[in-house]
């Protein structure tokens, strides 16, 4: 009984993970276009660019970052208000 306790616990923890996983994922999309522009930052630097905070830059568009000889700078389009 408590092995299945315990058992039925773990998966019910790996479900509320998934679950607020989810949340955050979906959340640049419910909340427009500037979290949109955070959300896609933190992608590239997952993938190993190093992304610069537009403060850091003074070129007009929304994401700037380098990665050995590759950079990579783009607009990032959303809703801006929903």
């Amino acid at each position: 009984m408590d092995l299945e306790l315990k058992k039925l616990e773990g998966e019910k923890g790996r479900l509320l993970r998934e679950a607020k996983n989810l949340n955050v994922e979906r959340a640049p999309l419910r909340d427009g276009k500037f979290s949109l522009e955070r959300s896609v930052r933190q992608a590239f630097r997952i993938l190993g660019f190093d992304v610069k905070e537009p403060e850091e830059y003074e070129e007009e568009y929304d994401l700037f970052g380098k990665e050995g000889e590759v950079s990579i700078i783009g607009e990032v389009e959303g809703p801006k208000n929903l």
